[in-house]
């Protein structure tokens, strides 16, 4: 599991709590805070993105979909033959709900609508929501992060 990416592993550990999924900007937090000297900007966001395409899950594949519960869209982990409404590209699922808010299936335009939407929260560090606003991580994140990862920070 450790030569998985990082950003699978905390998907992996984050449904292992029975959770739904995490944020674009919660997942590029962690890559900021595991390398604490890099400096985040919204081309982490595509980075990300092309990263997530490029990934073969070794048994699952991956989703992106709305979270009613963050009002934000979350990567998240779903069995290989779970059927959801949306469109495929290779192991990652883009649900129905991100297609109707975007109005495109075109991938360069789905990744652009979603740096727009996140790359404020990226740039300005604010990557976990809590009591429904954007802030910094708090201990709870940081502690899930460094445990998912095996960390020693």
């Amino acid at each position: 599991m450790n030569n998985h990416p990082y950003w699978y592993r905390l998907l992996v550990s984050w449904s292992k709590q029975g959770k739904t999924g995490l944020s674009l900007p919660f997942l590029i937090g962690a890559k900021t805070f595991i390398n604490q000297a890099h400096a985040p900007s919204s081309g982490d966001i595509k980075n990300l993105l092309t990263e997530v395409l490029l990934f073969e899950p070794p048994s699952d594949s991956l989703r992106l979909k709305w979270c009613r519960n963050t009002f934000s869209y979350v990567f998240g982990i779903t069995k290989a033959d779970d059927n959801y409404e949306g469109l495929s590209f290779n192991k990652l699922f883009f649900c129905g709900d991100l297609l109707r808010e975007f109005g495109d299936t075109q991938l360069d335009i789905i990744d652009g609508r979603l740096i727009a939407k996140y790359s404020q929260q990226v740039t300005n560090e604010t990557y976990s929501i809590i009591r429904g606003e954007w802030q910094a991580y708090n201990n709870s994140d940081k502690k899930f992060i460094t445990t998912s990862l095996n960390l020693f920070l």
